[in-house]
């Protein structure tokens, strides 16, 4: 898609301001600094010391950074190597490092439409600026946008075959682990060896840095953290299995196998860009800890959809999941079900890969 630049920027102006307003009042905690940012600041402010994971603390944290206010929903409970990359950013004063975490987020989308292969930069842009995971993302002091970024480095990595350095970009996805339960399906689907040991080499890296940010007992502490339902609130409001069966654990394992064999399919068969956006859309089904801002990573796979099918179907359904409306029920629930079962068709519609494109591996 290639619009005039005035075009360009009405298009992307009208995009942001609908989810601007679909946000609304909420908007008003972006300004302040009272969002998911405050569960980050504590990571960095405490690494290097025994208290990453002590709610106390970080609750403390967050009192004088933000002159007495603070919320215990909103706990430090990224793994541990993630306190060592906030470290720096927290040397500042809580308002400074806000505002510095932002821009690096939006420098992040920036990267993300520059690199994002397989389409026009244009394309990718409005396709940001109407996804309203993504813009809610930056609203609530979220770092998606940074795992945007590496998902596009580690695909161009990939069409160039340099496959270990891809695996050991990619192993920073670790920041969100639970949204990617399927990546070993792509990796075994595709005879990713070299890819695999990038990943591993680079997760022998992070958990080495983890160490060094909060000891050995830090995995521990991010384990019962990252469990607590405190920090887990709004299953109702989940687009996976987890919040569809309830917690059902035997309806959720089968209901994953399920998914799982639907991405080992579309690997299989499509190609490399085909297969992650599978592999994506899966691993949003089978977390058991996502939200509306997480959805973001579904960008990647409806911009592989939409640049590689023929199929008129297929084009309509990567739009719908561009469309705001889709995911306001994530805020309130009524329809969250449907968004659930949209998420189920989208990734069984990757089984059915461009005939121009298929790939299928011996």
């Amino acid at each position: 898609m290639k619009l005039p630049a005035l075009v360009l920027v009405f298009v992307c102006l009208a995009g942001i301001a609908c989810n601007c307003l679909i946000l609304g009042p909420g908007l008003a905690e972006t300004v302040r600094g009272h969002n998911d940012f405050m569960g980050l600041y504590p990571g960095g402010k405490l690494a290097g010391g025994p208290g990453v994971y002590d709610p106390a603390q970080s609750l403390a944290v967050q009192r004088r950074g933000l002159d007495g206010y603070s919320n215990p929903h909103l706990l430090f409970c990224r793994p541990p190597y993630y306190a060592a990359l906030m470290w720096p950013l927290a040397r500042l004063p809580y308002y400074p490092a806000y505002i510095l975490f932002q821009v690096l987020m939006l420098a992040s989308v920036a990267a993300f439409v520059a690199l994002w292969p397989g389409v026009r930069w244009q394309t990718t842009l409005v396709a940001c600026c109407w996804s309203l995971p993504l813009v809610c993302a930056l609203a609530i002091g979220q770092d998606v946008a940074a795992l945007l970024v590496v998902l596009a480095v580690a695909l161009r990595w990939l069409n160039r075959r340099r496959d270990f350095a891809a695996g050991l970009v990619f192993s920073l996805c670790a920041i969100k682990f639970h949204l990617f339960l399927l990546v070993p399906v792509w990796i075994v689907a595709r005879r990713m060896g070299r890819f695999a040991g990038g990943l591993a080499t680079g997760g022998a890296v992070l958990a080495l840095l983890s160490i060094a940010a909060t000891g050995l007992g830090g995995f521990r502490g991010f384990w019962q953290t990252a469990s607590s339902a405190m920090v887990n609130p709004g299953v109702e409001v989940m687009p996976n299995f987890y919040g569809l069966f309830n917690r059902n654990e035997t309806l959720e394992a089968v209901g994953a196998v399920v998914v799982a064999v639907l991405v080992w399919l579309a690997a299989r068969r499509g190609s490399q860009a085909w297969a992650l956006a599978a592999t994506l859309s899966g691993g949003m089904l089978t977390s058991h800890h996502a939200y509306i801002s997480d959805c973001a990573l579904l960008l990647p796979a409806v911009l592989v959809m939409m640049s590689e099918t023929g199929r008129a179907w297929q084009r309509y359904l990567a739009l719908f999941f561009l469309a705001p409306f889709v995911y306001i029920g994530m805020f309130a629930g009524p329809t969250i079900l449907a968004i659930r079962l949209s998420l189920i068709v989208l990734c069984a519609s990757f089984t059915a890969a461009p005939r121009d494109r298929e790939i299928r591996l011996p």
